[in-house]
């Protein structure tokens, strides 16, 4: 699981990526949660960024608004991208 090896692992780190399927539609709840980006948050260096992996039908989707909603409860710069001709986004966070 991700989450244990966020644990375990040493940082501060400059990247962590989050892409999280295993035959799912949407990244585990427990990987796009207030806990786990704090968890993250806490492992990156000043400056460092998280990027995910998101799966999304189009702009307006739900999940894809409440990840990145998430994620700006915890960060303070958040952006969204589509992913052309996907049904992916890419959110991305900084660290501060």
């Amino acid at each position: 699981d991700a989450r244990v090896a966020l644990r375990y692992a040493r940082g501060p780190w400059d990247v962590v990526i989050v892409d999280a399927y295993a035959g799912q539609v949407h990244i585990p709840a427990h990987l796009c949660s207030q806990e786990f980006f704090r968890e993250v948050g806490g492992r990156l260096a000043p400056g460092g960024v998280v990027a995910l992996n998101v799966g999304s039908i189009g702009e307006d989707d739900p999940v894809a608004a409440a990840v990145s909603n998430t994620l700006a409860s915890c960060f303070d710069q958040v952006r969204r991208w589509r992913v052309p001709r996907n049904r992916n986004e890419i959110a991305v966070a900084v660290r501060t």
